[in-house]
Parts: C-alpha cells; sequence; structure tokens
C-alpha cells in the first residue's frame, strides 16, 4: 500500500463520517436543571448571610472573646495556671523522705558488711588455728585457692552436712516418739515409735490402753498402745475411726462406743482396732444427741427423745418409757459411766516443735 492509497482511504473514512445522519449530542435534562438552580440559590443565601451586618458582628463578638482569653493566659493575672503546677515544698518533701531512705540503707549495707568482714575474718583466724594444729603450712602462706585451704572447706563441708542430717534424723524420730517416765524414779520406762511424720498433739488412757492422737501435714492418726509395756497395737487414720467433732468416745469391756457422725453411732475394738459396727439412724434435721452409759446400757438422747442402743450388734431403737418420763429439755450436761478426759498435748518449748508430754485418766490406773 501506497501513500496515495493510504490518504485516499481517510479521505473516505471523514466523508462517511461527516454524511452520517445521528450525531450524539449532550444535554441536560430537566433534573439537571433543577439542580443547577437549587446550587446557585444556596450560594446567594450564603453570600448574603456572611455579607450582612449581623454575621459580621458575631464574628467580631466572637474574635474578641478569644483574644481577651488569649490575654488572660498569657498575662497569667486572673487565670489559674498555678493548680497546674505542683507544689515545691511537697516535692522538697519528697526529696528528702527518699535521701532519708537512701541513707538508712546505705549504713544498713555498710553495718552487715562491717559485721560479714568481721565472722570472715574470725572464720579465717579458725582456719589458720585448725591448720596451725593439724602441722599445715601457716594460713598467711596459703592461697585463695590454695589446694590446703580447699581441702579443708570440703571436709568441714562433708562434716557439717552428715552433722546436720543426723541432727535432722534424731529430731524427725524424736518427734514421732512416745515414752512413759516414773517421775518418781526419773526413769524411762518404755519408748514407742509413731508413724513416721507425725506429732502426737493429744492423749487418753482407759485401763491398759493409752491413745495417742497425731498428725502430719495433711493428714491426722490414731494409735492405741499397751500402757504396761508401750507395746504397738494399731494405727489408723481418724476419718476411718471417726468424722464428727468433737470425738468423746465411752469406754466399757475393752471397747470403744461413740458417735463417728452426728448420725451414727460406731464400736471399735480397742484390742485390734477393728471397727465392731457402725449403724446410722434416723436423726431429725436440726436435732443433735449426746450419748451415755448407765447401768451397764447405752443411751442416745436430745431434746425430745430417748434411744437405745444395742451395744452388741448395733441396734438403735426408741425408749418410749425413758421419752416419756425423762425431761431431757432440761438436761444441760451429762456425766455416765466409762466417760474419757483427753488431756492436750501442750509444747514444752515455744517453738512449738511437737516434743511434749502429757499424762490422762480414763477410767483406768492413770499414767505419767
Amino acid at each position: 500500500m501506497t501513500s496515495a492509497d493510504l490518504q485516499n482511504k481517510i479521505l473516505n473514512f471523514k466523508n462517511n463520517f461527516l454524511n452520517k445522519e445521528d450525531l450524539w449530542i449532550y444535554q441536560q435534562n430537566n433534573f439537571d436543571l433543577f439542580l443547577d438552580k437549587v446550587v446557585i440559590e444556596i450560594i446567594k443565601i450564603t453570600k448574603f448571610i456572611l455579607n450582612s451586618k449581623t454575621t459580621m458582628i458575631i464574628k467580631e463578638k466572637i474574635l474578641k472573646t478569644i483574644n481577651s482569653l488569649i490575654d488572660k493566659i498569657s498575662s497569667n493575672k486572673n487565670f489559674p495556671v498555678n493548680k497546674l503546677n505542683f507544689d515545691n515544698s511537697k516535692i522538697e518533701k519528697l526529696d528528702q523522705k527518699i535521701d532519708l531512705q537512701y541513707q538508712t540503707i546505705q549504713n544498713t549495707f555498710l553495718e552487715s558488711n562491717k559485721r560479714l568482714k568481721k565472722e570472715i575474718s574470725d572464720l579465717n583466724l579458725k582456719i589458720d588455728e585448725h591448720l596451725k594444729n593439724n602441722n599445715f603450712r601457716p594460713a598467711e602462706n596459703l592461697g585463695h585457692n590454695s589446694s590446703s585451704r580447699v581441702d579443708f572447706y570440703q571436709e568441714e563441708n562433708v562434716r557439717l552436712g552428715s552433722e546436720l542430717m543426723e541432727t535432722k534424723k534424731k529430731f524427725e524420730i524424736l518427734k514421732s516418739e512416745i515414752e512413759k517416765y516414773d517421775l518418781g524414779t526419773k526413769t524411762r520406762l518404755w519408748s514407742s515409735k509413731l508413724p513416721v511424720g507425725f506429732s502426737p498433739f493429744a492423749i487418753t488412757q482407759y485401763e491398759n490402753y493409752v491413745f495417742v492422737f497425731s498428725k502430719a501435714m495433711l493428714s491426722q492418726q490414731i494409735s492405741c498402745f499397751r500402757q504396761d509395756t508401750g507395746k504397738n497395737l494399731w494405727h489408723k487414720e481418724k476419718m476411718h475411726v471417726y468424722e464428727h467433732d468433737p470425738f468423746q468416745p465411752i469406754f466399757c469391756d475393752k471397747h470403744l462406743y461413740y458417735l463417728t457422725k452426728n448420725n451414727t453411732v460406731a464400736k471399735l475394738c480397742c484390742e485390734t482396732g477393728k471397727m465392731i459396727f457402725r449403724k446410722p439412724f434416723k436423726k431429725p434435721l436440726f436435732s443433735s444427741y449426746q450419748m451415755i452409759l448407765a447401768n451397764d446400757s447405752l443411751f442416745l438422747f436430745s431434746r425430745k427423745e430417748v434411744l437405745t442402743i444395742d451395744m452388741e450388734i448395733g441396734e438403735i431403737t426408741r425408749d418410749q418409757t425413758l421419752s416419756d418420763k425423762l425431761n431431757t429439755m432440761d438436761i444441760k450436761a451429762s456425766l455416765g459411766d466409762g466417760s474419757c478426759f483427753i488431756s492436750v498435748i501442750r509444747s514444752t518449748h515455744p517453738s512449738g516443735d511437737g516434743s511434749a508430754g502429757a499424762g490422762g485418766d480414763g477410767g483406768g490406773d492413770g499414767g505419767g
């Protein structure tokens, strides 16, 4: 294709385009014309308001108010700027307190440092004396890291550690032991062990039985020993014996009778620690019962009724005769046969380490 042909085609295209009947024409519709009128009116109203005298007066008043406020702040006459400032006197007092505390801490450290230096000096003198007595070289000729001094420290560390462990073991053993003493002859009659880690806190005696209540970190136990020989008969967890405090057993014919709960009666053999029976009974919601032994019969009584307990099998029945004739509402306290006094063991040292002794008599021959 030559340039002449290209020019002819361009001319033909122009002629065809100009000869078209329909042309694109962009015109405003009625809504566009309406919007133009509205915008023009708003502009006129805004110019009128801004150029009116009232608006000018308001603008002048606002500007004057702002200028006066700025003048007051800058002149610092009527504006309370002092409220935003810190009180210099308070700051000075705070600085004094901080300085005093710093001085106190510094003096304390100095005193502690002096005391520590003195203790180190005394220890060095003892070490020197020990080395001299054992034909070692003089301490002043030994360096800080000398083999002789290191050996001495190691030997002392082992010795002190061994003594500490032995003392701790002896303390644990003593804390977990009970002993019977004859105060007349000042001699020990027997010694017996409690479970490891347990310390006694209460003790009582019935005939030839000694009951010891002991505790550890998260547990309590009851132990039974023979009073004449100290032989241990049994150890039991407290929760396996009773769950209701206070524990107020009644002793009868080598057995313990007591309320293991506020609605359960139990019988325990002193010789073997075996639970003979554990019998619940129907208890009203707001009633409480006490146990009493009288005329070889075991009773429970509340403010409204009296119950009889079969001492062999634990069957509990209402005693209608006693309930009708006995005015239990007037009974404030009772003491029947086989009642027991439990002695609280009190520490012989103010530190409360559990090493103590106590005596009690629960119907037997007593003890020391």
